[in-house]
């Protein structure tokens, strides 16, 4: 007798027992690892790098790729730092960077659909204006000083609870992107465009705007992102986020994403994230020096663009059989 799930696997549900099996492992060899408190306290060093992967999902969905994460997230940084030097009350340094960041993904997006440019290459070299840009405002300079009132968003608690108060956005950009993906006319444009952007333009779908709309948000989640992390850590500096784009959109293809366009889903990447920030911390906790760490996330990751690829070869085989 078969089982049944087995017989109808997917990579979701391989996430799923692949995060089981970490979960175990922390809590076997890791002292109070699986405790509440200990969860949400080791989950305050990941919320900025979730809340990129919202915006990740629909440009890698929609076939693009943006290698300029990292720099808008500095730039932005740079902006809301440089505008609370001068004085500007916290609520306008945060508008204003918040613009700054869906304006830096409008111009990404404008530079693709103007001149035609592959997104990969665009967004390459965006990568080193806006973090140029940084380095020229800030040169090796820190801003710091921020009022409690702005750093306790990302360094505090729920009252009464161990729930990190900046954990109240991931549950909130889940359900949004889950609606955007799933549950809208725009979320099936998304899908078509990048699965066939041709198809999709000869059929009416506006690929242009698509590709506008999806960065501009992007840029906006990158600048939110920024105002986060600022948040948390107190201080911004032009190295400010180096190495983000690879280590989430590494997650985002982990929670079975296509690299190129068409196809994914937000509970992969959720399963994906949770399973990554578990492994780190487990890691990290056990004194796993950083190369033996690379190589294990490495390894992970090809293991699972190989067997992603496996799975949907199988299933897309069982559908034409079935046909």
């Amino acid at each position: 007798m078969k089982i049944v799930f087995f017989e109808n696997i997917s990579w979701v549900k391989i996430l799923l027992l692949i995060l089981v099996t970490v979960f175990t492992l922390n809590s076997i060899f890791v002292p109070y690892y699986f405790s509440l408190e200990n969860i949400l306290a080791l989950s305050h060093s990941y919320i900025e790098l979730g809340v990129l992967g919202f915006a990740v999902i629909l440009l890698l969905i929609s076939g693009n790729i943006d290698i300029s994460i990292a720099g808008v997230v500095a730039f932005s940084a740079t902006i809301f730092a440089l505008c609370f030097s001068f004085g500007l009350p916290i609520p306008i340094c945060i508008i204003l960077t918040l613009i700054t960041g869906t304006l830096c993904g409008l111009v990404n997006a404008l530079l693709i659909v103007g001149f035609n440019i592959p997104s990969i290459i665009v967004t390459l070299a965006t990568m080193s204006v806006f973090r140029g840009l940084s380095y020229v405002m800030l040169k090796d300079n820190a801003i710091y000083g921020f009022p409690k009132s702005f750093t306790y968003f990302g360094t505090g608690y729920i009252p009464g609870t161990y729930v990190p108060l900046e954990l109240i956005v991931f549950p909130i950009l889940m359900i949004i992107t889950w609606f955007i993906l799933h549950s809208s006319t725009f979320g099936k444009k998304i899908y078509s465009v990048g699965l066939n952007p041709d198809a999709s333009f000869r059929s009416g779908i506006n690929v242009k705007w698509v590709n506008i709309i999806v960065f501009s948000w992007a840029g906006f989640l990158y600048s939110l992102a920024a105002i986060l992390l600022v948040s948390r850590i107190g201080s911004v500096r032009p190295n400010i986020a180096t190495g983000y784009e690879l280590e989430i959109i590494a997650t985002v293809v982990f929670g079975g994403t296509a690299i190129f366009g068409g196809y994914g889903n937000v509970w992969g990447y959720i399963l994906a994230f949770l399973t990554i920030v578990s492994m780190r911390s487990g890691l990290a906790l056990l004194n796993v020096p950083g190369q033996y760490m690379a190589i294990i996330f490495g390894l992970v990751l090809i293991f699972s663009i190989l067997a992603n690829n496996i799975i949907n070869d199988r299933n897309e085989r069982k559908a034409l059989e079935k046909k």
